[in-house]
C-alpha cells in the first residue's frame, strides 16, 4: 500500500517558489482566479527585495462580484520609491478607500522581460471589472490619483490588451483610458498663425507659477 511521503520544510519552500514562478508567468490572467500564494507569502514585505516571483498581490477580503472584462490602472514608480507607495496603497485598500478596486498587485525585484524599464522602474496595478464602463472607471482612476498623490499621467489597460503583448514586447496600443497629469490644465492662449489660428492653444505643458492660465510658449 502506498503511503504519503512527508517533505521537509526546505523542500516545501522550494516547491512553493516553483509554483509561484510558474503562476507569475501565466498569460491570460484573471486576477480573481490567480493564486494568492504570492500575496500571502510575501504580505507586508518590501516587494523590491523579492526575487522569486514577478508580482505580489493584495486581494479584496470580501469580494462578491463576478469578474468580467478585467482591466487595471497602472502607476509607475522608480524602484527606490516603490515599497513606500505599495505600503500606502495596501493601507488604503485594506481600509476600503478604493471603491471599485477588486485586487492590486506590485512588481518585484525579479527582472521581467514583459515589463518596460524593468530594474529601474516598478509598477502598481489596481484592478477593476467591467472595463467598458468608461465613466465609472475614470471616476475610480481620479480617486486613485488623488489618494496616491500621483503626479504623472495615468493609463488604464484591459487584460485582453495585456494578453496581446506589452510595450516591452513591441505592442503599440497599451491602454484604453488616460487621466492627465495631476494639476495640468489647457492653455487658453489664442494662436496667431497656422491652421489653428485664433483657436485656443490647448497645450498641456505645466504652467509657470506666475502665469497660471498659459503654457508659457505664447505671448498674450
Amino acid at each position: 500500500m502506498n503511503q504519503t511521503q512527508k517533505i521537509s520544510k526546505s523542500q516545501e519552500k522550494i516547491i512553493i517558489q516553483q509554483i509561484m514562478t510558474l503562476l507569475s508567468g501565466y498569460k491570460g490572467k484573471n486576477p480573481l482566479r490567480e493564486s494568492c500564494i504570492g500575496s500571502n507569502l510575501h504580505k507586508n514585505l518590501d516587494p523590491t527585495k523579492i526575487k522569486n516571483t514577478y508580482w505580489v498581490y493584495e486581494d479584496h477580503p470580501t469580494i462578491s462580484v463576478v469578474p468580467s472584462n478585467i482591466g487595471k490602472w497602472m502607476l509607475h514608480y522608480y524602484t527606490n520609491e516603490l515599497n513606500k507607495m505599495w505600503r500606502k496603497a495596501t493601507v488604503l485598500f485594506r481600509n476600503k478607500k478604493f471603491p471599485g478596486i477588486i485586487q492590486m498587485k506590485c512588481s518585484t525585484g525579479l527582472s521581467n522581460p514583459r515589463a518596460y524599464g524593468s530594474g529601474k522602474m516598478g509598477m502598481i496595478m489596481l484592478y477593476c471589472n467591467k472595463s467598458n464602463e468608461e465613466e465609472r472607471i475614470t471616476k475610480i482612476g481620479k480617486l486613485i490619483q488623488t489618494l496616491m498623490d500621483y503626479k504623472k499621467p495615468m493609463y488604464y489597460k484591459t487584460d485582453e490588451q495585456t494578453d496581446k503583448g506589452t510595450r516591452a514586447t513591441g505592442q503599440k496600443k497599451n491602454s484604453i483610458y488616460k487621466i492627465e497629469e495631476f494639476g495640468i490644465k489647457h492653455c487658453i492662449a489664442k494662436l496667431k498663425s497656422g491652421k489653428r489660428k485664433n483657436k485656443d492653444c490647448g497645450c498641456k505643458a505645466r504652467y509657470p507659477k506666475n502665469n497660471p492660465q498659459y503654457c508659457g510658449r505664447h505671448r498674450n
